[in-house]
């Protein structure tokens, strides 16, 4: 091991429990910009390890924070005392894919990344079609924050992916969990013990792949466009040969995120220019049989686009797995502009925590919906940030506020939102873990359905609260999750 290497045991270290010294402060955060506290941390490579740790914790009745590669945006893997448990070096792949007529399984280890899991995968003739954009997301992450990506449009949701899951409980033991308590256990954000291994659903894989990002003047045309290639009759748009597997929307207030951020982002540099006087954007992802079906299947989608006014000449196309690695970086560009942009305009004096919300309206009334939307977020005067899956109408909004007050005013409207539930044109829908960020409140119906599930396992395999213990907890303020989690000015 290298000297600087993060993850290296200190000098003279031969334990697997380490001291939170100044080379791991990196692990007291996340994507949410949230930042913890921890007394130690360990990064066990095997399940003996993980026991052993887990054993010697438990009895002390030492708290354990389960991290995977951090880069989920709700906070569930910061730290809020006690020990940090990282799983990245439980990273192995299965060598043997077990095949069968309509889907393969193959085993790997929670500190899989998704990119390790698809350079394995690649010749194989099969694929998973989970995809949340964030390549080195770890699969143990994917599987507790229950992420599932723009592809969820056709695939459907990661819990149709996952056979089987192995836990450890806190008393060392462990579980093969299938059926409801596989589906309980995922989205319980480390809470109800540690995934020791997956069991993956493999798909085969599609001769091909495509890309089309289509731009608008208005947000209306796009959303209008996303309406009509999602709610027509499927014979309209798909066969069994092509079908639509992604329709994601951005607003003008991202795509301004994005131009000010790719200026500074040389793994952007590839991407095509886009025209300033464009304000919202369509991705298309299609996969199908072969080039004849797929290339049927975007002229009619085409010509939707130029209905809604949009410019062949503007639009983006990518083909096969290569070019399309850049469509998924335009993906991920979305988040890391928000967060580059908020970091750049914010008030030193504002705290660093991301104020979003994440939305569900009815796709029915997709344009209705999202247009009263961006009324009441124009009222606030605070620049905003849309995005989402547009074929789900489910949508993230990330307020941009530069000041103490438009900080506030942002809170006060997220708090607004969160206590009237009873609006039946628009539901709030954490897609993204509800971790510790505060965004939703105890008395919020998803929340307390969740955490009642979540509860129901605990009580078996964690009756003293040991694992992530401060997740899905009541909230002080919608705005200060600082406050909650017990961190001090200067943590902040």
């Amino acid at each position: 091991m290298n000297k600087q290497d993060p993850i290296s045991p200190a000098q003279g270290s031969t334990g697997l429990i380490r001291p939170l010294d100044d080379r791991y402060l990196d692990f007291l955060t996340d994507e949410s910009g949230l930042t913890g506290r921890a007394e130690s941390i360990s990064f066990p490579v095997d399940e003996d390890q993980i026991r052993r740790i887990v054993t010697r914790l438990s009895k002390q009745r030492i708290p354990i924070t389960i991290q995977g590669s951090r880069t989920g945006i709700g906070g569930g893997c910061v730290p809020t005392g006690g020990h940090i448990l990282n799983l990245s070096r439980m990273n192995r792949i299965s060598d043997k894919i077990e095949r069968k007529p309509d889907h393969s399984t193959l085993c790997v280890e929670p500190g899989v990344t998704l990119s390790a899991l698809q350079t394995y995968l690649s010749g194989t003739g099969l694929f998973w079609p989970v995809d949340p954009t964030e390549t080195s997301a770890s699969l143990g992450g994917i599987a507790a924050n229950h992420s599932n990506g723009p592809g969820s449009h056709y695939y459907g949701p990661v819990s149709r992916y996952i056979r089987s899951i192995r836990i450890m409980d806190a008393a060392g033991e462990t579980h093969l969990l299938k059926n409801r308590d596989r589906a309980l256990c995922l989205g319980s954000e480390g809470m109800v013990g540690i995934i020791l291994s997956l069991e993956l659903i493999l798909l085969p894989d599609p001769c091909e792949k495509w890309g089309v990002v289509f731009f608008f003047e208005t947000d209306s045309q796009a959303l209008s466009f996303c309406r009509d290639i999602t709610n027509g009759r499927k014979s309209d748009h798909e066969s069994v040969e092509s079908r639509i597997t992604a329709v994601e929307f951005m607003n003008h207030g991202l795509l301004e995120s994005i131009r000010t951020y790719q200026a500074r982002a040389p793994h952007l540099a590839s991407l095509p220019d886009m025209g300033s006087g464009l304000s919202s954007a369509v991705s298309i992802e299609i996969h199908g049989t072969g080039p004849a079906p797929v290339e049927a299947l975007l002229e009619q989608i085409l010509e939707q686009a130029v209905h809604w006014g949009s410019d062949p000449d503007t639009s983006w196309a990518f083909s096969g797995d290569r070019e399309l690695t850049r469509l998924k970086a335009f993906y991920h560009a979305a988040m890391e502009a928000v967060f580059f942009v908020s970091d750049q305009i914010r008030d030193p004096s504002l705290k660093k925590n991301r104020l979003r919300m994440e939305i569900c309206c009815n796709k029915t009334s997709l344009v209705q919906d999202m247009a009263r939307l961006n009324q009441e977020i124009e009222e606030t005067q605070i620049r905003t940030a849309v995005f989402g899956h547009a074929g789900q109408g489910i949508f993230q909004a990330y307020f941009l506020p530069r000041t103490p007050d438009e900080y506030q005013r942002a809170a006060d409207w997220i708090n607004r939102r969160m206590n009237s539930q009873n609006r039946s044109w628009l539901k709030t829908a954490p897609q993204y873990g509800i971790g510790k960020t505060g965004l939703y409140p105890p008395g919020t119906a998803v929340v307390k359905a969740k955490k009642k599930e979540v509860d129901r396992l605990k009580k078996r395999w964690d009756p003293d609260d040991i694992w992530n213990p401060s997740n899905m907890k009541p909230m002080k303020s919608t705005d200060d999750p600082f406050e909650t989690i017990g961190l001090s000015g200067a943590d902040r």
